[in-house]
């Protein structure tokens, strides 16, 4: 069997399906269907994309997070 190599200090990046089950565990309640809205070149309002993987885009975690904080708003004034 081969020996996977792996660079040190490499992350493992995240498709949009994968980006999306990882923000609904982190209690972001969001879904495939609006990612994909928000990543239209119209819109251009979805978490920063790394780079492509032949045509998947490709999203650090981190990234991801710091962007989903970003959208949410306060809470301040409801009741």
């Amino acid at each position: 069997m081969p020996e996977v190599l792996e660079e040190p200090g490499a992350k493992a990046y995240l498709t949009r399906p994968q980006l999306v089950r990882f923000l609904r565990q982190a209690g972001y309640p969001i879904t495939l269907s609006t990612i994909t809205k928000l990543c239209a070149p119209s819109r251009d309002e979805g978490p920063p994309m790394i780079g492509l993987w032949a045509k998947r885009a490709l999203y650090d975690r981190d990234q991801a997070l710091a962007w989903a904080r970003g959208r949410m708003r306060s809470a301040a004034g409801k009741t």
